[in-house]
């Protein structure tokens, strides 16, 4: 949902980035045994030990259990320690975001994972232009997160808390807090973060990979969460739902795309808006994931659905967005009757996995990180092409 039309509905908050961008979604997207936090490391010993994925254990950073203030700047917070909402921000972000205020404040579980939630979509949206205040709310999800982890019982994705904890430690390092900072990203990589390349150059990052093998951590850190996603991988493509889908639609640039065309290919299909938060995070993965794999035989599709006032409104937002964050692969306009194929459709993203023979093998729906989208596609592309394909 856009900032000019966020729900109020704690649930619908609550999901959003969890399941997607609806309250529809019935199928969980993670392993709550992923979304475990790493005890704090020192200084000098982060990256040490990949955790162990049962842990439950959370890291101190020295405020657990204050309010969000003790993650945030002076003057910033109200009395119980929250943020006040930017000024500029567009209508309806405001009364939104003082509901799941009101929300938080009463410690409940689902207030706190709505805070953590509106916090790190507020830190995505004004960071360009205001990385300052975009850093405070990354802040202010991470610790509102950290509170909520200790009591919840939902499955809550790695993709998601993962990129929480990420997005606070680069915060934390910006602001010269090197040891929180190396705390974060401790958790980070435990609850399932595994963006190894921007770990390596984030400049936010520089004075964390400064310490003395930090690289030769990180790369035990890579091989051990690349087998795992593998792994997972065989078992997702395994007991893969398949189903019919196709479909012949015009692209931003107006040509026709006929999936049909792609056959002899691995295909991911991503069904999205560029009104959706979980669905702009993701957005870098498939741009990653067509500039690794596009001459080995793969292509990436999207295909939006956007909620302008008519169709070349449409076009043009997501003109102007795939220009803005360098999409490499065709934005196709989708129709109702395409999305109306893909059974129990649950929400924004959901993403399908399309073997060489045309066949959807897998769907997925909510926010997922690079290493796992990398896993499937890498077992796809190492499957034989049918030999009536072959033979054309």
């Amino acid at each position: 949902m856009s900032l000019s039309k966020w729900s109020t509905s704690a649930t619908a908050l609550a999901l959003l980035f969890f399941v997607g961008c609806t309250d529809t979604a019935t199928e969980p997207v993670a392993n709550t045994d992923q979304a475990a936090d790493a005890s704090g490391a020192d200084a000098g010993d982060v990256l040490g030990e990949p955790a162990d994925s049962d842990a439950h254990d959370h890291a101190d950073h020295d405020n657990e259990g204050d309010t969000a203030a003790a993650a945030t700047d002076d003057g910033m917070a109200d009395a119980d320690g929250y943020l006040a909402l930017p000024d500029g921000m567009p209508p309806g972000a405001d009364q939104a975001y003082e509901q799941v205020l009101e929300q938080a404040k009463t410690g409940a579980e689902m207030g706190l994972l709505n805070m953590a939630g509106i916090s790190q979509q507020i830190g995505m949206e004004i960071s360009r232009s205001d990385a300052k205040a975009g850093n405070a709310f990354y802040k202010q999800s991470a610790t509102v997160l950290r509170k909520a982890l200790k009591s919840t019982t939902q499955e809550l994705p790695p993709a998601f808390v993962g990129q929480v904890f990420y997005n606070e430690a680069c915060a934390l390092a910006v602001d010269g807090d090197f040891d929180a900072a190396s705390k974060s990203l401790e958790e980070a990589l435990a609850a399932g973060f595994a963006d190894f390349d921007q770990l390596r150059s984030n400049p936010d990052l520089e004075t964390v990979r400064a310490v003395a093998g930090f690289e030769e951590r990180l790369k035990e850190r890579e091989v051990a969460a690349l087998e795992k996603a593998r792994e997972h991988a065989k078992e997702e493509l395994a007991n893969g739902e398949s189903f019919p889908f196709e479909f012949a639609l015009a692209d931003i640039d107006g040509n026709e795309q006929n999936l049909a065309s792609y056959k002899g290919k691995v295909v991911i299909v991503d069904i999205w808006g560029t009104w959706c938060p979980p669905c702009r995070e993701e957005i870098p993965s498939f741009i990653k994931l067509q500039d690794k794999f596009g001459d080995q035989g793969f292509q990436m599709l999207g295909l939006n659905y956007e909620r302008g006032q008519s169709e070349e409104a449409n076009i043009q937002l997501v003109v102007d967005y795939a220009k803005k964050a360098g999409i490499n692969y065709p934005c196709i306009m989708g129709d109702e009757e395409t999305r109306s194929q893909v059974p129990d459709f649950g929400g924004f993203p959901t993403t399908m996995f399309i073997d060489k023979a045309g066949k959807v093998r897998l769907k997925a729906v909510g926010l997922h990180d690079y290493a796992y989208l990398d896993a499937i596609v890498s077992e796809l592309l190492a499957e034989d092409t049918p030999a009536d394909l072959n033979a054309k």
